[in-house]
Protein backbone atom coordinates (compact mmCIF):
# COMPACT_ATOMS: atom_id res chain seq x y z
CA UNK A 1 0.00 0.00 0.00
CA UNK A 2 2.73 1.93 0.84
CA UNK A 3 5.63 3.42 -1.76
CA UNK A 4 7.89 3.85 1.28
CA UNK A 5 7.36 -0.08 3.32
CA UNK A 6 9.89 -1.98 3.31
CA UNK A 7 7.64 -5.08 3.73
CA UNK A 8 3.40 -5.56 4.48
CA UNK A 9 1.77 -8.69 5.43
CA UNK A 10 -2.50 -8.95 5.38
CA UNK A 11 -3.87 -8.09 8.38
CA UNK A 12 -4.21 -11.31 11.14
CA UNK A 13 -0.77 -12.52 9.66
CA UNK A 14 2.48 -12.55 10.26
CA UNK A 15 4.80 -9.56 10.19
CA UNK A 16 8.33 -10.65 9.10
CA UNK A 17 9.67 -8.91 11.74
CA UNK A 18 6.76 -9.83 14.16
CA UNK A 19 8.71 -11.11 17.39
CA UNK A 20 13.06 -12.78 17.23
CA UNK A 21 16.07 -11.69 17.99
CA UNK A 22 17.07 -7.19 17.63
CA UNK A 23 12.94 -6.84 16.80
CA UNK A 24 11.64 -4.67 20.51
CA UNK A 25 9.43 -1.74 20.71
CA UNK A 26 10.67 1.90 21.51
CA UNK A 27 8.71 3.81 23.80
CA UNK A 28 9.51 6.74 21.59
CA UNK A 29 11.00 6.92 17.99
CA UNK A 30 12.81 9.42 14.77
CA UNK A 31 9.17 11.69 14.21
CA UNK A 32 8.21 11.34 18.42
CA UNK A 33 5.96 8.53 16.92
CA UNK A 34 5.04 6.08 20.31
CA UNK A 35 3.92 2.65 20.23
CA UNK A 36 0.19 3.13 20.11
CA UNK A 37 0.48 6.80 18.41
CA UNK A 38 -2.62 6.76 16.10
CA UNK A 39 -1.72 8.20 12.95
CA UNK A 40 -2.66 8.30 8.89
CA UNK A 41 -0.15 6.54 6.42
CA UNK A 42 0.03 7.83 3.08
CA UNK A 43 -1.46 4.99 0.48
CA UNK A 44 -0.01 5.44 -3.10
CA UNK A 45 -2.00 2.59 -4.39
CA UNK A 46 -5.06 3.88 -3.36
CA UNK A 47 -3.93 7.73 -3.09
CA UNK A 48 -5.31 8.37 0.26
CA UNK A 49 -4.36 8.79 4.22
CA UNK A 50 -5.10 5.26 6.09
CA UNK A 51 -6.17 4.95 9.47
CA UNK A 52 -3.51 3.35 11.53
CA UNK A 53 -2.15 2.84 14.52
CA UNK A 54 2.13 2.30 15.40
CA UNK A 55 2.60 -1.21 17.36
CA UNK A 56 6.37 -0.86 17.69
CA UNK A 57 9.64 1.68 16.65
CA UNK A 58 12.43 -0.72 16.16
CA UNK A 59 15.60 0.10 18.52
CA UNK A 60 18.12 -1.61 16.21
CA UNK A 61 18.21 -2.79 12.80
CA UNK A 62 16.71 -5.78 12.41
CA UNK A 63 16.69 -8.48 9.91
CA UNK A 64 13.41 -9.73 7.80
CA UNK A 65 12.89 -13.46 7.10
CA UNK A 66 13.28 -12.78 3.63
CA UNK A 67 16.82 -11.22 4.55
CA UNK A 68 16.08 -7.27 3.98
CA UNK A 69 17.98 -5.55 6.97
CA UNK A 70 15.04 -2.89 8.18
CA UNK A 71 17.21 -0.08 9.64
CA UNK A 72 16.89 1.01 13.42
CA UNK A 73 13.97 3.52 13.78
CA UNK A 74 11.66 1.84 11.33
CA UNK A 75 8.17 2.59 12.43
CA UNK A 76 5.84 -0.65 11.96
CA UNK A 77 1.94 0.53 11.58
CA UNK A 78 -1.16 -1.45 11.68
CA UNK A 79 -4.20 -0.53 9.36
CA UNK A 80 -7.37 -2.33 8.75
CA UNK A 81 -5.75 -4.52 6.47
CA UNK A 82 -1.91 -4.78 6.77
CA UNK A 83 1.10 -4.29 9.02
CA UNK A 84 3.66 -1.71 7.16
CA UNK A 85 6.88 -1.31 8.05
CA UNK A 86 7.90 2.61 7.40
CA UNK A 87 11.70 3.39 7.08
CA UNK A 88 12.86 6.51 9.44
CA UNK A 89 14.17 8.57 6.11
CA UNK A 90 10.54 8.38 4.80
CA UNK A 91 8.45 9.03 7.87
CA UNK A 92 7.97 12.57 7.92
CA UNK A 93 6.57 12.00 4.17
CA UNK A 94 3.93 9.11 4.47
CA UNK A 95 2.88 9.09 8.27
CA UNK A 96 1.05 12.06 10.09
CA UNK A 97 0.03 11.68 13.66
CA UNK A 98 -3.11 12.28 14.72
CA UNK A 99 -5.11 13.59 18.04
CA UNK A 100 -7.37 11.76 19.90
CA UNK A 101 -9.15 14.36 20.17
CA UNK A 102 -10.15 14.54 16.73
CA UNK A 103 -13.19 12.97 15.78
CA UNK A 104 -13.03 10.31 13.02
CA UNK A 105 -16.20 11.01 10.15
CA UNK A 106 -16.50 8.12 7.26
CA UNK A 107 -18.18 9.62 4.76
CA UNK A 108 -19.70 7.14 2.79
CA UNK A 109 -18.47 8.22 -0.97
CA UNK A 110 -21.26 6.81 -3.28
CA UNK A 111 -23.94 9.37 -2.76
CA UNK A 112 -22.30 11.64 -0.48
CA UNK A 113 -21.58 13.85 -3.29
CA UNK A 114 -18.00 14.32 -2.42
CA UNK A 115 -17.07 15.62 -6.26
CA UNK A 116 -20.21 18.12 -6.46
CA UNK A 117 -19.78 19.61 -2.95
CA UNK A 118 -15.60 19.49 -2.45
CA UNK A 119 -15.41 22.76 -1.05
CA UNK A 120 -17.25 21.77 1.69
CA UNK A 121 -15.50 18.28 2.02
CA UNK A 122 -12.30 20.51 1.97
CA UNK A 123 -12.61 22.45 4.67
CA UNK A 124 -13.68 19.68 6.76
CA UNK A 125 -10.69 18.08 6.33
CA UNK A 126 -8.81 21.46 7.28
CA UNK A 127 -11.06 21.65 10.14
CA UNK A 128 -8.86 20.36 13.31
CA UNK A 129 -11.36 18.42 15.04
CA UNK A 130 -11.98 15.97 12.43
CA UNK A 131 -10.35 13.77 10.62
CA UNK A 132 -12.28 12.96 7.51
CA UNK A 133 -11.94 9.60 5.36
CA UNK A 134 -13.59 9.49 2.35
CA UNK A 135 -14.50 5.39 2.01
CA UNK A 136 -15.43 3.94 -1.88
CA UNK A 137 -16.47 6.84 -4.62
CA UNK A 138 -19.03 7.56 -7.54
CA UNK A 139 -18.93 5.34 -10.91
CA UNK A 140 -16.94 2.33 -9.10
CA UNK A 141 -17.98 -1.20 -10.14
CA UNK A 142 -19.98 -1.76 -7.13
CA UNK A 143 -22.15 1.43 -7.07
CA UNK A 144 -24.97 0.14 -8.35
CA UNK A 145 -28.24 -0.90 -6.18
CA UNK A 146 -29.25 -4.39 -5.22
CA UNK A 147 -30.73 -6.98 -7.31
CA UNK A 148 -34.08 -5.98 -5.73
CA UNK A 149 -34.18 -2.86 -6.58
CA UNK A 150 -35.30 -1.67 -10.11
CA UNK A 151 -32.46 -1.93 -12.23
CA UNK A 152 -30.16 -3.52 -10.04
CA UNK A 153 -27.35 -5.77 -10.38
CA UNK A 154 -26.00 -8.82 -8.39
CA UNK A 155 -22.69 -8.43 -6.80
CA UNK A 156 -20.50 -6.72 -6.62
CA UNK A 157 -22.96 -3.66 -5.10
CA UNK A 158 -23.49 -1.24 -2.85
CA UNK A 159 -25.12 -3.63 -0.30
CA UNK A 160 -22.05 -6.09 -0.93
CA UNK A 161 -19.75 -2.87 -0.23
CA UNK A 162 -21.60 -2.06 2.93
CA UNK A 163 -20.61 -5.47 3.78
CA UNK A 164 -17.02 -5.18 3.16
CA UNK A 165 -16.91 -2.06 5.00
CA UNK A 166 -18.69 -3.46 8.12
CA UNK A 167 -15.98 -6.53 8.07
CA UNK A 168 -13.10 -4.13 7.86
CA UNK A 169 -13.63 -2.28 11.15
CA UNK A 170 -13.55 1.13 10.04
CA UNK A 171 -17.14 1.98 10.79
CA UNK A 172 -16.82 0.73 14.02
CA UNK A 173 -13.97 2.71 15.14
CA UNK A 174 -15.65 6.20 13.55
CA UNK A 175 -17.18 8.71 15.68
CA UNK A 176 -19.63 9.81 12.76
CA UNK A 177 -20.60 8.32 9.63
CA UNK A 178 -22.02 10.34 6.56
CA UNK A 179 -23.99 9.11 4.20
CA UNK A 180 -26.09 10.61 1.06
CA UNK A 181 -28.37 9.52 -1.77
CA UNK A 182 -28.25 6.00 -2.48
CA UNK A 183 -25.32 5.59 0.62
CA UNK A 184 -28.41 6.19 3.13
CA UNK A 185 -30.73 3.97 1.06
CA UNK A 186 -28.77 0.99 0.84
CA UNK A 187 -25.01 0.98 2.55
CA UNK A 188 -26.79 2.33 6.14
CA UNK A 189 -29.41 0.31 6.54
CA UNK A 190 -27.01 -2.83 5.84
CA UNK A 191 -24.47 -1.54 8.46
CA UNK A 192 -27.14 -1.31 10.71
CA UNK A 193 -27.95 -4.36 10.59
CA UNK A 194 -24.64 -5.84 10.53
CA UNK A 195 -23.19 -3.70 13.58
CA UNK A 196 -26.84 -2.83 15.58
CA UNK A 197 -25.33 -0.98 19.01
CA UNK A 198 -22.08 -0.57 17.69
CA UNK A 199 -22.84 1.84 14.76
CA UNK A 200 -21.89 5.12 15.32
CA UNK A 201 -23.98 8.53 14.91
CA UNK A 202 -25.20 9.15 11.10
CA UNK A 203 -25.84 12.08 9.38
CA UNK A 204 -28.05 10.92 6.26
CA UNK A 205 -28.44 13.68 3.46
CA UNK A 206 -31.61 13.15 1.63
CA UNK A 207 -33.03 10.90 4.18
CA UNK A 208 -32.67 7.72 2.74
CA UNK A 209 -33.04 5.38 5.33
CA UNK A 210 -36.43 6.53 6.37
CA UNK A 211 -37.94 5.64 2.56
CA UNK A 212 -40.74 3.27 1.63
CA UNK A 213 -37.97 0.94 -0.22
CA UNK A 214 -37.55 -2.76 -1.78
CA UNK A 215 -35.51 -5.01 -0.52
CA UNK A 216 -35.13 -6.53 3.60
CA UNK A 217 -36.88 -3.77 6.27
CA UNK A 218 -34.71 -1.44 7.74
CA UNK A 219 -33.48 -2.35 10.99
CA UNK A 220 -33.07 0.64 12.65
CA UNK A 221 -31.35 0.22 16.00
CA UNK A 222 -33.00 1.62 18.53
CA UNK A 223 -30.36 3.43 20.31
CA UNK A 224 -29.36 4.87 17.14
CA UNK A 225 -28.42 8.60 17.30
CA UNK A 226 -29.67 9.75 13.44
CA UNK A 227 -29.76 13.17 11.94
CA UNK A 228 -31.62 13.41 8.71
CA UNK A 229 -31.38 16.40 6.24
CA UNK A 230 -34.48 16.49 4.01
CA UNK A 231 -34.52 18.56 0.89
CA UNK A 232 -37.93 20.44 -0.44
CA UNK A 233 -36.61 20.35 -3.91
CA UNK A 234 -35.41 16.95 -3.30
CA UNK A 235 -36.74 14.32 -6.27
CA UNK A 236 -36.89 11.97 -3.44
CA UNK A 237 -39.89 14.15 -1.98
CA UNK A 238 -41.55 13.06 -5.59
CA UNK A 239 -44.05 15.52 -4.46
CA UNK A 240 -45.32 14.40 -1.61
CA UNK A 241 -46.47 17.30 0.69
CA UNK A 242 -44.26 19.42 2.92
CA UNK A 243 -45.52 18.62 6.34
CA UNK A 244 -46.86 14.69 5.07
CA UNK A 245 -42.99 14.33 3.47
CA UNK A 246 -41.69 15.25 7.41
CA UNK A 247 -44.02 13.00 8.93
CA UNK A 248 -43.25 9.64 6.54
CA UNK A 249 -39.85 10.36 7.83
CA UNK A 250 -41.26 10.22 11.53
CA UNK A 251 -43.01 7.10 11.51
CA UNK A 252 -40.10 5.27 10.51
CA UNK A 253 -38.13 5.68 13.67
CA UNK A 254 -37.89 2.94 16.28
CA UNK A 255 -41.05 3.96 18.67
CA UNK A 256 -38.38 3.44 21.90
CA UNK A 257 -35.71 5.58 19.91
CA UNK A 258 -34.88 9.40 21.92
CA UNK A 259 -32.05 10.58 19.39
CA UNK A 260 -33.23 11.46 16.16
CA UNK A 261 -33.32 14.87 14.34
CA UNK A 262 -35.00 15.48 10.98
CA UNK A 263 -33.87 18.93 9.48
CA UNK A 264 -36.49 19.51 6.76
CA UNK A 265 -34.89 22.77 4.48
CA UNK A 266 -37.61 23.79 1.67
CA UNK A 267 -34.97 24.92 -0.91
CA UNK A 268 -32.70 21.90 -0.30
CA UNK A 269 -32.32 19.87 -4.09
CA UNK A 270 -31.27 16.32 -3.95
CA UNK A 271 -27.27 17.44 -4.22
CA UNK A 272 -27.20 19.86 -1.46
CA UNK A 273 -26.10 23.62 -2.51
CA UNK A 274 -22.57 24.10 -1.47
CA UNK A 275 -23.35 26.80 0.74
CA UNK A 276 -26.24 25.34 2.41
CA UNK A 277 -23.87 22.06 3.50
CA UNK A 278 -20.90 24.74 4.15
CA UNK A 279 -23.53 25.89 6.76
CA UNK A 280 -24.31 22.88 7.65
CA UNK A 281 -22.54 19.82 7.60
CA UNK A 282 -19.77 20.66 10.78
CA UNK A 283 -22.37 21.89 13.77
CA UNK A 284 -24.50 18.56 12.41
CA UNK A 285 -21.51 16.29 12.39
CA UNK A 286 -20.65 17.76 16.16
CA UNK A 287 -24.49 17.67 17.29
CA UNK A 288 -24.77 14.08 16.41
CA UNK A 289 -21.29 13.27 18.47
CA UNK A 290 -22.27 14.91 21.50
CA UNK A 291 -26.01 13.15 21.21
CA UNK A 292 -23.93 9.84 20.92
CA UNK A 293 -21.77 10.92 24.14
CA UNK A 294 -24.05 12.62 26.58
CA UNK A 295 -27.01 10.66 25.90
CA UNK A 296 -28.74 14.07 25.71
CA UNK A 297 -31.09 15.74 23.44
CA UNK A 298 -28.54 18.89 22.02
CA UNK A 299 -31.85 21.22 22.09
CA UNK A 300 -29.97 24.50 22.24
CA UNK A 301 -27.59 23.31 19.58
CA UNK A 302 -29.63 22.24 16.97
CA UNK A 303 -32.49 25.14 17.78
CA UNK A 304 -28.98 27.66 17.27
CA UNK A 305 -28.57 25.93 14.00
CA UNK A 306 -32.07 27.29 13.17
CA UNK A 307 -31.53 30.44 13.87
CA UNK A 308 -28.30 30.34 11.54
CA UNK A 309 -30.51 29.22 8.70
CA UNK A 310 -32.78 31.58 9.01
CA UNK A 311 -30.67 34.04 9.09
CA UNK A 312 -28.92 32.87 5.79
CA UNK A 313 -32.45 33.18 4.14
CA UNK A 314 -33.09 29.29 4.11
CA UNK A 315 -36.75 28.12 5.63
CA UNK A 316 -37.92 25.04 7.26
CA UNK A 317 -38.32 23.06 9.77
CA UNK A 318 -36.38 21.07 12.82
CA UNK A 319 -37.98 17.73 14.58
CA UNK A 320 -36.08 16.13 17.01
CA UNK A 321 -36.97 13.92 19.64
CA UNK A 322 -36.83 14.91 23.53
CA UNK A 323 -37.60 11.57 24.83
CA UNK A 324 -39.09 8.14 23.04
CA UNK A 325 -42.35 9.51 21.31
CA UNK A 326 -41.78 13.00 22.56
CA UNK A 327 -41.27 15.28 18.99
CA UNK A 328 -40.63 19.00 19.49
CA UNK A 329 -40.65 21.59 16.46
CA UNK A 330 -39.11 24.57 15.65
CA UNK A 331 -39.92 26.20 12.49
CA UNK A 332 -37.27 28.74 10.96
CA UNK A 333 -37.56 31.43 7.82
CA UNK A 334 -41.31 32.16 6.29
CA UNK A 335 -43.66 28.98 7.16
CA UNK A 336 -41.34 25.63 8.32
CA UNK A 337 -42.62 22.57 6.82
CA UNK A 338 -46.42 23.72 6.22
CA UNK A 339 -44.48 26.50 3.31
CA UNK A 340 -47.03 26.53 0.13
CA UNK A 341 -46.09 25.08 -3.12
CA UNK A 342 -47.93 28.30 -4.24
CA UNK A 343 -48.33 31.35 -5.77
CA UNK A 344 -48.03 30.27 -9.11
CA UNK A 345 -44.32 31.98 -9.72
CA UNK A 346 -43.06 30.04 -6.33
CA UNK A 347 -44.38 26.96 -8.55
CA UNK A 348 -42.34 27.45 -11.39
CA UNK A 349 -39.32 28.50 -9.49
CA UNK A 350 -39.76 25.20 -7.74
CA UNK A 351 -40.09 23.44 -11.59
CA UNK A 352 -36.84 24.97 -12.70
CA UNK A 353 -34.62 23.86 -9.59
CA UNK A 354 -36.64 20.03 -10.54
CA UNK A 355 -35.29 20.49 -13.68
CA UNK A 356 -31.75 21.44 -12.37
CA UNK A 357 -31.90 18.09 -10.38
CA UNK A 358 -32.48 16.26 -13.37
CA UNK A 359 -29.95 18.16 -15.48
CA UNK A 360 -27.24 17.71 -12.62
CA UNK A 361 -28.19 14.11 -12.13
CA UNK A 362 -27.66 13.70 -16.13
CA UNK A 363 -24.36 14.81 -16.21
CA UNK A 364 -23.04 12.52 -13.27
CA UNK A 365 -24.49 10.20 -15.55
CA UNK A 366 -23.03 11.49 -18.42
CA UNK A 367 -19.48 11.38 -16.11
CA UNK A 368 -20.35 7.64 -15.28
CA UNK A 369 -20.53 6.47 -18.46
CA UNK A 370 -17.48 7.84 -19.85
CA UNK A 371 -15.34 6.55 -16.58
CA UNK A 372 -16.64 3.31 -17.69
CA UNK A 373 -16.07 3.80 -21.56
CA UNK A 374 -12.34 4.05 -20.39
CA UNK A 375 -12.64 1.01 -18.25
CA UNK A 376 -13.73 -0.95 -21.18
CA UNK A 377 -11.24 0.60 -23.18
CA UNK A 378 -8.53 -0.79 -20.68
CA UNK A 379 -10.66 -4.14 -20.60
CA UNK A 380 -10.65 -4.90 -24.42
CA UNK A 381 -7.03 -4.20 -24.63
CA UNK A 382 -6.58 -6.86 -21.74
CA UNK A 383 -9.54 -9.05 -23.80
CA UNK A 384 -7.00 -8.71 -26.98
CA UNK A 385 -4.24 -9.44 -25.30
CA UNK A 386 -5.55 -12.82 -24.21
CA UNK A 387 -6.82 -13.64 -27.53
CA UNK A 388 -3.71 -13.56 -29.20
CA UNK A 389 -1.96 -15.56 -26.38
CA UNK A 390 -4.77 -17.77 -26.87
CA UNK A 391 -4.19 -17.43 -30.15
CA UNK A 392 -0.16 -18.55 -29.66
CA UNK A 393 -0.59 -20.88 -27.81
CA UNK A 394 -3.27 -23.32 -29.74
CA UNK A 395 -0.68 -23.13 -32.81
CA UNK A 396 2.29 -23.82 -30.33
CA UNK A 397 0.21 -26.91 -29.23
CA UNK A 398 -0.94 -27.99 -32.98
CA UNK A 399 3.17 -27.50 -33.80
CA UNK A 400 3.99 -29.93 -31.26
CA UNK A 401 1.43 -32.50 -32.05
CA UNK A 402 2.63 -32.70 -35.77
CA UNK A 403 6.08 -32.52 -34.47
CA UNK A 404 4.92 -35.75 -32.13
CA UNK A 405 2.67 -37.36 -35.21
CA UNK A 406 6.10 -37.06 -37.37
CA UNK A 407 8.73 -38.82 -35.09
CA UNK A 408 6.36 -41.33 -34.34
CA UNK A 409 5.91 -42.08 -38.34
CA UNK A 410 9.73 -41.75 -38.14
CA UNK A 411 9.88 -44.72 -35.46
CA UNK A 412 7.63 -47.24 -36.97
CA UNK A 413 9.13 -46.66 -40.10
CA UNK A 414 12.87 -47.69 -38.75
CA UNK A 415 11.44 -50.35 -36.56
CA UNK A 416 10.53 -52.09 -39.92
Amino acid sequence: LCAAMACSTPRGGHSSLAGGAGSSAAEAGPGSFRRGDRVQIWSQSQGAWLEGRVELVLTEATPSEDGIVVPKGSVRVATARSVMIVPPGKAAEVLRPVSDEAALVAVIGPGAGVRANKPVYQELKQDARFRVQVLGGRGENYDRYPEYWEGGSPAPNLESFAAELASQGVIARSDCVVAGSRGGQVVLPHLWRALGAAMPPAVVVNGGCAMAMPGPAVQWPQNAVTILLLGGDDYFRSGTPPREYVMNARKRVPSANTSTAILYVREMEHMPQTSLMQLLLRPLLLVAIYWRASGRAPSFELRSICRDLEASGWNGQLSFLEASGSWAEVNFGAAGAEQPDSPPHAKARAGERSAKNYEMEAQWEEERASELEVKVAEKEKELNLLRGQLADAREKARRLKEAAAREAHAAAAAAA
